[in-house]
């Protein structure tokens, strides 16, 4: 029989936040309960990205496992258009939809809020969840991802519904 595994990857939370990986501060008590029952990656650091959001290239990292300068991608451009709070930032590789949340002058000789195209990029590496799902597992993703449906297939063969676009998008 297969063990289950669940991995988990908050892109947005501090490494100094949960209480099992020393902060004495705060009470993480559910995640506490994994770090002692399972596996943590402590220390774990951020390789770095090519733009601010370093959320984007750490999970592309850990999907594809390469290093950043590793990852084989290629940018397309899509027909559709993204919501007018996101603009296009610099090349995201893996799937990933790019545009980042950018604040907007208000007031008297503004300009118009427009949407701008949303690029996203081909992935080219296997993922290890897809490696997984080739072993019997079934694989899904939940939570915010700046993907299309067709990028979150290649890792997630049990996800019925998928959010994709992340707030507002």
């Amino acid at each position: 029989m297969k063990p289950n595994i669940l991995f988990l990857f908050a892109d947005d939370q501090r490494a100094d936040t949960i209480a099992a990986h020393g902060n004495a501060h705060i009470k993480t008590p559910v995640i506490d309960g994994l770090v002692r029952r399972g596996v943590s990656f402590n220390p774990a650091c951020i390789m770095g990205g090519m733009n601010a959001a370093t959320c984007v290239p750490s999970r592309a990292m850990l999907l594809s496992r390469r290093s950043l300068f590793h990852i084989d991608e290629t940018l397309t451009r899509k027909e559709t258009w993204g919501a007018s709070q996101f603009c296009a930032t610099a090349a995201i590789p893996t799937g990933f939809r790019r545009g980042a949340a950018r604040p907007r002058p208000s007031g008297k000789g503004a300009p118009k809020a427009r949407p701008y195209p949303m690029q996203e990029t081909e992935m080219r590496s296997e993922t290890w969840p897809a490696v997984f799902g080739r072993a019997g597992y079934t694989t899904l993703i939940s939570g915010k991802w700046h993907n299309t449906p067709a990028s979150v297939s290649l890792s997630s063969q049990g996800a019925r519904q998928l959010l994709t676009g992340g707030p507002r998008a």
